[in-house]
């Protein structure tokens, strides 16, 4: 039996899809369009090279301006880390007209976004229509590091295609004529920016040196996702105990100063706090926040959007987070020696410094040492209940590269894993991925209990039979070589088998699961397509090499065929990127037709297909991946000729 009991307290919010309503768009602007008109401001209609407006641009508070909210996410990439310098962040409205969004240039790891988004930055902005946006990326100090089946490698240099090293990039990311960011007048307005690093890089070389090829893809939504869970973070501002309204400034990404301006969101009876390690839920979290109002307390709330509002599930506050005026550091548990973790993917907070990325960092724990499981009921917890494989945050005092936290604190975060269903029934795994990290990254030595007998095999977790307490669970239709995620705690070190503690199971579909398709014709191609229709892409791979992942795992393509057809998702608009090698410009459409006319656009034009990036869910015995999000890489006519 595991020595932790589930079900814990732990609770997502319903996931809706959501699929734009257009009449909605359509009063929004025609709303956009009498303002203009009441207040003397006439938008030209034009490209993101037109000329600037002479006509004020409003000041704050005024009625001409309104407030954007906007988030940044991450898609999949074979990442540890991606740190980069966001320096700007410029929305330009359809007469050339730029204003700035971004109080102070901001280190974001977007390998860190990929299951979730962060809310950046809300700003107060003039009335208009604005048709592209403007991200600046600083790669001048990028921490980038990238992992093979056993290693972290860091990377070395960060080139374009031409091979010459990165600095400032202006990415520039042009919106379709459907997608237009409308700012009206007390209709608040919100953003959602992708950096698809999938579909942005290329590794070009890990020994002797570790070489990345970057092309950005950033896209654009002028919405916050429905489908994924945000986190916003900051200072507790206001608690309104009645409607359970929570208004926080906002300092994302570890920021200890500036602000980002204001932002509410919603809490229910489902909502699950923890303040200053105190555990509440619902109204009693509510009250027991609002206690803090005036203290500066720090608060992470993680949660769905509903009805453009973020819903938080979990609200974490005070002395349950890392103090900034403490060490920290914040990873995986790769290896343990006694006392000694080997924490790896680590990111490293002096508290007198700015955050940096460690591989390994060392980490001494001992019997003083706090432990706290996050929103999560274990009863008590020791230093032996942190094992190999568990996220953890830990403060300490740090010397070197070294954190001494035998008088400090460990937190256990839920723990997340993605393998292939070896045994129903216990449930037992042949893992993909441990917390985002692939097998080979991990030393189980001393997991286990102590075998008994000379004979008896060690009973240390295995990562090709990983032993799963399903307890209180329902695994039905969870059969031998389904692929499943599971999110929960790994059990207590030296007490395997079984060696995790599950509080969810998804079972993902063979035929129908998460994928991700990268096709690459080496020399570009101008003839990529054996068909080519509004609703369908029959893709010809005879010439291209192509590699597909399932969930994060690779997957060879069973008997090898020559083409692959991509299609759009009946229920809903997907995220489509064209780009040409070389350009910082990016078009964005949401309609799939639209994506199959730009692309043809291209090719007539006499321009070769270079790479494709395709992500959503496929089908085996069709051979069809049908794509919520795609990107598509051009070489220049003449470079193709």
């Amino acid at each position: 039996m595991s020595s932790k009991t589930s079900p814990l307290m732990y609770r997502r919010a319903p996931i809706r899809t959501y699929r734009p309503d257009r009449s909605v768009v359509r009063e929004v602007v025609s709303f956009l369009l009498a303002s203009l008109l009441a207040t003397g401001l006439v938008l030209t209609s034009g490209c993101s090279g037109g000329s600037s407006s002479t006509e004020p641009l409003g000041e704050v508070g005024t009625p001409q301006s309104g407030e954007v909210t906007i988030a940044l996410t991450d898609a999949e990439g074979d990442f540890a880390t991606y740190a980069v310098d966001v320096t700007a962040l410029r929305l330009q409205r359809a007469n050339g007209d730029v204003v700035e969004t971004l109080p102070l240039s901001t280190r974001v790891d977007f390998a860190q976004l990929v299951e979730l988004s962060e809310f950046f930055t809300i700003a107060t902005i003039p009335v208009g229509l604005y048709d592209s946006i403007v991200v600046s990326l600083d790669f001048s100090n990028a921490e980038i590091v990238i992992q093979d089946d056993t290693n972290l490698i860091a990377v070395d240099a960060v080139v374009d295609a031409d091979g010459n090293e990165l600095g400032t990039l202006d990415v520039t990311i042009q919106l379709g004529e459907r997608d237009l960011i409308p700012i009206v007048p007390g209709v608040p307005a919100h953003v959602t920016l992708d950096f698809d690093l999938n579909a942005s890089n290329e590794i070009i070389s890990t020994d002797p040196e570790a070489v990345v090829m970057v092309e950005p893809v950033l896209v654009a939504l002028a919405e916050l996702e429905r489908d994924r869970e945000h986190r916003v973070r900051g200072l507790l501002a206001d608690v309104n105990t009645t409607t359970g309204a929570v208004t926080l400034v906002v300092r994302p990404f570890r920021h200890r100063t500036a602000q980002f301006g204001r932002l509410t969101f919603g809490t229910g009876a489902e909502t699950h706090f923890d303040i200053d390690e105190e555990m509440f839920v619902g109204s009693e979290g509510v009250d027991a926040l609002a206690t803090h109002i005036g203290e500066n307390l720090p608060v992470v709330a993680h949660g769905m959007v509903l009805d453009g509002r973020l819903m938080a599930d979990v609200v974490v506050a005070g002395s349950s987070l890392p103090n900034f005026d403490a060490d920290f550091v914040e990873g995986v548990v790769a290896k343990r020696e006694l006392d000694t973790l080997f924490v790896r993917g680590a990111i490293l907070q002096p508290s007198d410094g700015t955050a940096t990325f460690r591989t390994t960092v060392q980490v001494l724990v001992g019997d003083d040492t706090e432990v706290h499981a996050r929103i999560i009921d274990t009863g008590l917890l020791t230093k032996d209940s942190i094992s190999v494989g568990q996220r953890v945050t830990v403060v300490g005092v740090l010397a070197g590269d070294v954190l001494d936290a035998t008088s400090g604190k460990a937190i256990m975060h839920v723990t997340q894993l993605t393998g292939s269903v070896v045994q129903a029934d216990p449930l037992a795994l042949d893992l993909a991925w441990l917390n985002g990290l692939r097998p080979g990254a991990f030393d189980f030595t001393g997991t286990g209990l102590p075998a008994t007998g000379a004979d008896v095999a060690s009973n240390d977790a295995d990562p090709a039979f990983y032993e799963i307490d399903t307890m209180g669970l329902t695994l039905a239709g969870v059969e031998a070589g389904d692929l499943v995620r599971v999110r929960g705690l790994v059990n207590d070190f030296a007490m395997a088998p079984p060696d995790f503690d599950a509080i969810t199971v998804i079972d993902v579909n063979l035929t129908d699961r998460a994928a991700d398709l990268r096709v690459v014709w080496t020399d570009g191609t101008a003839m990529p397509f054996t068909s080519l229709a509004s609703d369908r892409m029959d893709l010809d791979l005879s010439d291209s090499r192509e590699v597909l992942h399932l969930a994060g795992v690779p997957l060879e393509l069973t008997n090898p065929v020559d083409q692959i057809a991509l299609v759009p998702t009946a229920d809903e608009f997907g995220l489509y990127a064209v780009r040409m090698r070389g350009s910082l410009e990016i078009d964005v459409f949401r309609n799939f037709a639209d994506l199959v006319d730009a692309v043809s656009a291209h090719l007539d034009t006499g321009e070769a297909l270079v790479r494709i990036d395709a992500s959503g869910s496929y089908t085996s015995d069709e051979q069809v991946l049908t794509g919520r999000r795609m990107a598509f890489h051009f070489l220049p006519a003449t470079v193709a000729e």
